[in-house]
């Protein structure tokens, strides 16, 4: 770790519009930090292809706004979510869940995919999706809800009204002392 930060950094990097929206606003700084890592790794590594989840989906997208607007050489590539047997998206937070919590915890997908077989059937429109996710969610008394957004998937920015342009549901969860987050987009030009 000290061949990385020999010193103190005095020299930050930050992506301001996306890293103060939604996980940003609950963990202050935390992308700061991510945009700062990744750009010294990426300086001295020097790779051709950088691979990032797609569960951290604000994440990825603050990384490959850094790597366009530093014009930074190494292609960010975005990996699809791995998720458990039974639905719950993988993650080293799994582990701090007690057996209790991680039964009921694949309820958050389950209300995510519930909008997903929602949008396939034909439904656009943002309110009955929201409300699907929430209905589902809200019903396991162990979960609170923190959010549920559609966003679109390139620039995070608020979808109201009608989908139509691709998008991605965002859910963050409290349950216990593990906070559980998940995506899943949409797209209607692939789509009833």
């Amino acid at each position: 770790m000290s061949d990385i930060y020999p010193e103190p950094l005095q020299t930050v990097v930050e992506v301001p519009g996306l890293s103060t929206i939604l996980i940003g606003e609950q963990r202050p700084g935390h992308f700061r930090g991510v945009a700062t890592v990744v750009t010294k790794l990426v300086n001295l590594a020097e790779p051709d292809r950088a691979y990032f989840g797609e569960k951290d989906f604000q994440q990825l997208t603050v990384i490959r706004r850094l790597a366009f607007d530093l014009s930074m050489r190494t292609a960010i590539i975005g990996v699809p979510t791995v998720r458990e047997p039974d639905g719950l998206a993988a993650s080293s937070r799994n582990a701090r869940l007690t057996p209790e919590e991680r039964k009921v915890a694949p309820t958050v997908y389950k209300g995510m995919l519930a909008a997903k077989e929602l949008f396939e059937s034909g439904e656009r429109d943002v309110m009955p999706l929201q409300a699907i996710v929430r209905s589902m969610i809200e019903r396991e008394p162990a979960i609170t809800l923190l959010s549920c957004d559609l966003r679109d998937s390139v620039t995070l920015g608020t979808v109201e009204g009608h989908l139509d342009r691709p998008t991605v549901l965002l859910v963050t969860a409290r349950l216990g002392s593990v906070m559980l987050i998940d995506q899943v987009e949409f797209d209607p030009a692939f789509s009833a």
